[in-house]
Formats: C-alpha cells, structure tokens, sequence
C-alpha cells in the first residue's frame, strides 16, 4: 500500500492507522489538515472526511474528542494565516513587478 493510496482513502483507513500508530495519529491529523488549509495546490487533500472520520473514532472512545477539538481549531488557524501570508507576499510581488 503506497502514501497516495492511504492519503487518498484516510478517511476509510483511519480506523487501522489509529490502531497502528497510536497517539502519534494526531500528529499525521495535524499534517494532513495543515497542508490542506495553507497550500492551496494541496486541495485534493481529505479534508472534511478527516474531520467527520475523526469525530466518528472520538465517539466511540478511540481518540480523544478535546484533543481533537483543540487540534482542529489550531491548525485551522494557523494553515489559514499562512496561507493569507502567502497570497500577501504574492500580491506584493505582482505590484513590485508591474512596474
């Protein structure tokens, strides 16, 4: 099984990868919604599945609903203000180069 394929369907294998890797899930949750939220050309990324994925394993006891809470709510806005950061430095790229 290769990372396109585990990426693409994390949704539907979060369940065996919670199993696998434990705690350390929150830390691939983490990377996953980050590089989704600050990187636009990252859109194929599993975004809101990840976060109902998430919530459903919470449910019923296998990740902690209060981490995942406080997880969510930082990444977002930090993957969100990176990525205005960004587009800040390319409009002010544009106007230096536009003469």
């Amino acid at each position: 099984m290769n990372i396109g394929h585990i990426i693409s369907n994390l949704d539907k294998n979060l369940d065996n990868l919670t199993d696998i890797y434990g705690v350390q899930i929150y830390i691939f949750l983490f990377l996953v919604v980050y590089l989704k939220t600050a990187f636009i050309v990252l859109t194929f990324l599993p975004g809101d599945s990840i976060v109902f994925a998430s919530a459903a394993l919470a449910a019923v006891g296998e990740l902690n609903l209060w981490i995942l809470l406080a997880l969510f709510i930082f990444v977002t806005i930090s993957g969100d203000s990176q990525n205005y950061y960004i587009g800040t430095l390319i409009r002010k790229w544009q106007q230096k180069n536009r003469g």
